[in-house]
């Protein structure tokens, strides 16, 4: 007949205990960093994911010719909100380990050891998780939606420059509105002025003759 798990606990030397927990203080360090690790990497992710699509949409697709601009403002509300999640994470953590260590006094300040303690940290370690939970999620979606938009606006951009270089190769010409009579009538009535270089040289030389006339008549 196989023992029951109250049987295997009662059976555990102080030294197993030891080595429990040992094994689950390492496990509690090991899942603290990893939690601290992924906070920071999407910190870093939506933060710079933000900064490579302003940078993406004002020297590579342009400002003119943007089409499904939702999609743009869609993936930076995410990541903002993602960035946002995690940041509030942080003080949300804090407030857990502070509840968290107020409930292990508390209990060894009882006599009722053997009484069911309340989860570590409170609603508080609830929060951090559904805000970690968020973030990632938040990330995510941003990122979908950025590739939905590069996807849409680069397949824009080659259809244009296809149009474009199909219009020059046929040599259709930009229309011209057409001229009206009045602009013909105002046309008409411009008289074309001399160029300047012309009556200045006229001038020169009406001068230059007098001054060969004068010399001519002195010497006589």
């Amino acid at each position: 007949m196989p023992s029951s798990p109250q049987d295997v606990g009662s059976k555990m030397t102080p030294g197993d205990k030891i080595i429990l927990a040992e094994y689950r203080g390492l496990l509690t360090k090991t899942e603290q960093d990893s939690q601290s690790e992924y906070d920071k990497a999407v910190l870093a992710l939506s933060g710079g994911a933000l900064g490579l699509s302003f940078a993406f949409t004002k020297d590579v697709v342009g400002t003119k010719d943007l089409i499904y601009s939702s999609l743009l403002l869609a993936a930076w509300i995410s990541w903002a909100l993602s960035s946002t999640s995690i940041l509030f994470s942080f003080l949300t953590s804090q407030q857990a380990l502070r509840k968290a260590i107020r409930q292990l006094d508390k209990r060894t300040s009882e006599e009722d050891v053997e009484e069911k303690m309340d989860r570590p940290g409170g609603w508080y370690d609830c929060f951090t998780a559904g805000l970690n939970l968020s973030g990632g999620i938040l990330f995510l979606v941003g990122l979908v939606m950025m590739m939905l938009f590069v996807s849409f606006n680069l397949k824009h951009m080659n259809e244009s420059s296809k149009k474009e270089t199909k219009i020059l190769n046929e040599g259709h010409l930009v229309p011209v509105a057409p001229i009206t009579e009045k602009q013909q009538s105002l046309a008409g009535k411009i008289v074309p002025k001399e160029p300047p270089t012309a009556t200045r040289k006229i001038t020169v030389t009406t001068e230059e003759t007098t001054k060969k006339t004068t010399t001519e008549t002195d010497t006589q």
